[in-house]
């Protein structure tokens, strides 16, 4: 919209809090793999709107963006709180480079200082170690926290931040900390043949539960493939190829609909494989997210391809402009 804010689909579910932070994070992440200027140029304005918009949810005395966010948008949850998480300190940093260093200084430091105070502040709001795991959202100003094990606690564990513009941060502490949590992930009750459960069941953890989903969407999946090497890159191992087995079997197995597609959910407790299913009850054929979940960690973690090593800059810092691809 022309306000900077990205709807989640429908007319009644605008401004969600996820899409919108996540198109200036793709942006960069274009910028960074191809170097070109003239893309980033065009879809700065739009970017810089993003971020406009996403800082003026963020009420008094809070520091998170307010608002419907992926589960919040796909499903009304009585009791839910609406806070955008990590998708959100992410894209504010990269939208500050290029464009920014130099030409807009004042822009920059308000990026930075956004940044800033949401890494510093993220564990403290959203880790619960008695779980454990990462709340769904946050209620009460951002001082309670909620938990209903949806798949987007895992996305702490995936994003990356890049503080200089070119080149990823380790993941900090309080990301390495949460190898209790992945280990959870990791159980029946969470994941199954084919993949995460969108939500994970009773007996995952020592927590209170009002409900539970356990479908295997690629989506969750092929974030779950995605952690792992962050934490490690560079020992991405078992645990990892894992979840892009489980995607490269819903293409390649004998539940596929049509081989080399990827449908939207896997054979899980609350999903029959689509193949069984009257064609009208069947999830989507193919979506692009479950490729994500195989492209992306074998070829940039597993294979150890990235903007870095693709790249080269001859003239001058590269936090200044992504060089060229050789």
């Amino acid at each position: 919209m022309t306000d900077g804010s990205v709807y989640f689909g429908l007319n009644d579910e605008k401004g969600d809090v996820d899409e919108t932070a996540k198109f200036p994070d793709a942006v960069a992440m274009v910028w960074r793999w191809t170097g070109d200027n003239a893309f980033r140029d065009e879809m700065y304005a739009f970017a810089k709107k993003n971020m406009q918009y996403m800082i003026g949810l963020i009420k008094p005395g809070d520091t998170w963006p307010a608002g419907a966010a992926n589960v919040e948008s796909e499903r009304a949850r009585p009791g839910r709180g609406r806070r955008g998480r990590v998708h959100h300190p992410r894209p504010v940093r990269p939208g500050r480079h290029g464009r920014e260093q130099g030409r807009h200084p004042r822009r920059k430091q308000w990026a930075d200082s956004q940044a800033a105070a949401m890494v510093k502040k993220f564990s403290a709001a959203w880790w619960m170690p008695g779980i454990p795991q990462f709340a769904d959202s946050l209620a009460d100003a951002g001082k309670t926290q909620l938990m209903q094990r949806w798949w987007t606690g895992v996305t702490p564990m995936e994003a990356q931040l890049y503080p200089d513009g070119g080149t990823p941060a380790r993941p900090g502490p309080a990301v390495r900390g949460a190898a209790r949590a992945q280990a959870a992930r990791d159980l029946p009750a969470y994941s199954g043949t084919y993949g995460l459960y969108v939500e994970g069941g009773p007996g995952c953890d020592p927590g209170t539960y009002t409900g539970h989903t356990q479908q295997a969407y690629t989506l969750n999946t092929g974030v779950m493939a995605g952690r792992p090497g962050q934490l490690r890159p560079a020992r991405p191992g078992a645990k990892q190829q894992r979840y892009t087995d489980d995607l490269a079997t819903l293409q390649l197995g004998s539940v596929a609909e049509q081989p080399g597609a990827m449908p939207e959910i896997g054979p899980s407790p609350d999903f029959a494989a689509n193949v069984s299913q009257p064609f009208n009850e069947r999830s989507s054929l193919d979506q692009a997210w479950g490729t994500y979940g195989v492209l992306w960690p074998v070829v940039n973690q597993q294979l150890g391809v990235d903007r870095s090593s693709a790249t080269a800059c001859s003239r001058c810092c590269r936090t200044c402009r992504p060089a060229s691809p050789r």
